[in-house]
């Protein structure tokens, strides 16, 4: 049975793939298509006894499959018997099983057996049972289990046990369903290719799963020891990008090339020890020297595809790249969208242009001529909803805290968008804040008509601390002010005008003052960079 070979190490997961994803609700669909007799499609395995993980050879198994495609359904599985698959940590397995209860009714509605996921107004009715309940039953303890569900349901008849019995009975079924698997046996270009055709085919592998796993087969450890902990520091510091993001900033500084599939075998199958070393250094430094700009977590980056030129530029040009310049050009590249979409390609000539260039003021200039977009913020830009333009959501923060804009509510921490969950985060974290709230005691108050687009407009949104939000909650804003005692020099920081007081009547006038106080600010921050 495939939750077997998955909790005693005959199924693996190789060291590329990350995770399990699936919400509870894919989790109830597919016991409802089992149960239905659905299809759920095949496992499909890779057996390579040259392919080991360290976690099979911890095991005592060298001869162990892989699975390519399946993962979560595998794992769906698991939960659903809440049996740990080998490779999965124990203490997060643990939270999962908690979050994620399916529920059968042993009673048919019209005819039709309904599966739910667990919630109060189901939890304590007796005709609701746990999926993990039956599924874990001996075939000989379902006759007590039907029985003592009859009980419950005060309605003790011989017809009631036998459909309560058929019901059960069915469900437990699933025990020996058979999910169907298929196994390849290929050396890993072939897997890739492999990879690659179920991406065709409408199976979403990503792209840099296919490299990551044939140099994890050509390098050994590689990938556990080096590549993975890598971007998981990142992330525990507020950097969470895919992989991708790192696979193609390594072969882009190594042979111009972004393309994955245009690199070539030869550069999967070499030692990538160098390569990545040089890799490492220069992503580790262009991150702190975006932290010293404010950029303290990705969440904020319209395009996160755009930091690999950033990369780039720092390996080719090391100690000479002048970052404010480099910076500006980042700024006008997310604004113009250049690597929005299917953006491999425009990498791959960026990359190259920066690799052909004699001096960093002349790849920076060549880089900012492949853009259409213009470095003049105007002042209606700021009446856009603060969620639908990122690029000025960015600008905005970034004008913000190049003011050293300081906290309303813990008035000596400066106010920085760091969202990452580190301990001394906690309940500090930035959020978008509407300097006038936009409930109904201010902005949806009687008698007035404001449109969502000015009541979450740009011109409206302040970065502040969580706790100082929730203290604030949907007090107009002369009332907090005066109750947190927000000194002058504090709003200023956050361009708001210098008009007193802010009456929710004069709203119009507000959004339009403020507005212009950020557009300037914006376009003097942009010069400020400017080469």
């Amino acid at each position: 049975m495939l939750v077997e070979k998955a909790v005693d190490g005959r199924l693996d997961i190789p060291e590329f793939q990350r995770g399990f994803v699936w919400r509870s609700d894919q989790v109830k669909a597919l016991v409802d298509s089992l149960f239905r007799n659905y299809p759920i499609g095949q496992i499909l395995l890779w057996r390579n006894k040259n392919y080991v993980s360290p976690r099979s050879t911890l095991n005592g198994l060298v001869d162990v499959s892989w699975i390519v495609d399946g993962q979560q359904r595998t794992t769906a599985l698991c939960l659903l018997f809440k049996r740990k698959p080998y490779w999965y940590d124990s203490k997060d397995w643990n939270d999962r099983v908690e979050k994620i209860e399916v529920y059968f009714n042993v009673v048919p509605q019209g005819g039709v057996f309904n599966f739910s996921l667990r919630s109060a107004s189901i939890e304590n009715k007796p005709e609701w049972v746990g999926v993990s309940d039956i599924l874990n039953l001996d075939k000989t303890e379902l006759a007590s289990k039907a029985r003592a569900i009859v009980k419950k349901m005060g309605v003790d008849s011989d017809e009631r046990f036998t459909q309560i019995f058929n019901s059960i009975q069915q469900l437990h079924s699933l025990t020996e369903k058979t999910v169907y698997e298929q196994e390849i046996a290929h050396v890993p270009e072939d897997v890739a290719e492999i990879f690659g055709r179920l991406n065709s085919a409408g199976t979403k592998v990503k792209e840099a799963d296919i490299f990551i796993a044939l140099m994890a087969a050509r390098n050994k450890d590689w990938v556990r020891t080096k590549f993975l902990p890598f971007i998981d520091d990142l992330e525990e510091d507020g950097f969470e990008l895919e992989p991708g993001i790192f696979v193609r900033t390594m072969t882009s500084i190594a042979v111009g090339k972004a393309d994955l599939e245009d690199v070539g075998n030869d550069f999967w199958s070499q030692n990538l020890m160098d390569n990545w070393t040089k890799t490492e250094d220069v992503i580790t430094d262009v991150i702190q020297s975006l932290r010293q700009k404010g950029i303290l977590n990705s969440d904020i980056l319209p395009s996160k595809n755009a930091l690999i030129p950033l990369f780039i530029l720092r390996s080719k040009f090391g100690s000479s790249i002048k970052f404010d310049h480099a910076f500006y050009w980042f700024l006008l590249a997310s604004r113009d969208g250049r690597y929005g979409g299917s953006s491999n390609t425009i990498l791959t000539t960026d990359a190259q242009t920066i690799l052909k260039a004699s001096s960093f003021e002349g790849a920076v200039k060549s880089l900012l001529g492949e853009l259409s977009t213009t470095d003049v913020i105007d002042q209606p830009d700021f009446m856009t909803t603060y969620n639908r333009d990122k690029f000025l959501a960015m600008l905005t923060y970034l004008t913000i805290f190049d003011k050293g804009a300081m906290d309303w509510l813990e008035q000596d921490r400066r106010i920085g968008y760091d969202k990452s969950n580190a301990v001394l985060n906690r309940g500090f974290k930035p959020e978008w804040n509407h300097f006038f709230p936009k409930g109904k005691r201010v902005l949806r108050a009687a008698g007035y008509d404001f449109t969502d687009e000015e009541v979450n407009a740009l011109a409206n949104i302040t970065v502040i601390t969580e706790r100082a939000n929730r203290t604030i909650s949907s007090n107009p804003p002369e009332t907090y002010i005066s109750k947190l005692k927000i000194p002058t020099p504090y709003l200023d920081q956050q361009l708001l005008p210098k008009s007193r007081p802010f009456e929710t009547g004069k709203y119009r006038e507000f959004l339009k003052e403020r507005s212009l106080l950020l557009a300037q600010a914006a376009n003097d921050y942009l010069k400020k960079l400017k080469p």
